[in-house]
């Protein structure tokens, strides 16, 4: 069975920091080679520049303990 989403293509970064703002600006201005790898490779596919700095999506914790069965 073929599944597609209807975007098309996704892939899923997965980045943990204490400040990631910080981070993203670390690797958006490292001359390091897997981070220009990593920054050219996320413009080709993403047509996102960290170079120019990334806007952080907005973090939101949801839980319903009522849906959990907790009562």
């Amino acid at each position: 069975m073929d599944s597609v989403h209807p975007a098309g293509d996704m892939a899923v970064i997965y980045l943990e920091a204490d400040d990631l703002a910080a981070a993203f600006a670390a690797v958006g201005g490292s001359g390091e080679p897997f981070d220009r790898w990593f920054r050219d490779h996320v413009q080709e596919v993403h047509g996102i520049s960290l170079a120019e700095g990334m806007p952080l999506p907005e973090q939101i914790l949801g839980l319903d303990s009522d849906a959990a069965g907790h009562r």
